[in-house]
């Protein structure tokens, strides 16, 4: 196993990695981004691992039945992992919420 990877399986719980592996499998783009990672980066505790992917949250949801859709930027909960489609947040007027997402 490459230094990556290895850094992959630490970094990533294994709940996580069998989505991603999932997406994968079935020619989709994913990765694990957010805060979560960064802080496994950094050697830190690490907890909140989310995904991201190119899969639209219809795919996604035929291809874990169990999960459910959450706010409203193409988020699907997982298993208690949120998997959000790739997005573009365009202006954020008040610095915290994007005024519009594509």
């Amino acid at each position: 196993m490459s230094a990556r990877q290895r850094l992959v399986h630490e970094a990533v719980p294994p709940d996580a990695l069998h989505i991603l592996e999932r997406l994968w499998a079935h020619g989709h783009a994913a990765y694990a981004v957010g805060g979560g990672i960064r802080d496994a980066l950094l050697g830190r505790p690490h907890h909140d691992i989310d995904l991201t992917t190119d899969a639209r949250p219809d795919a996604i949801l035929e291809l874990f039945p169990g999960g459910h859709s959450v706010g409203v930027f193409g988020t699907v909960d997982v298993a208690g992992i949120q998997v959000t489609t790739f997005r573009r947040d365009h202006t954020y007027r008040d610095h915290r919420r994007p005024d519009m997402v594509t």
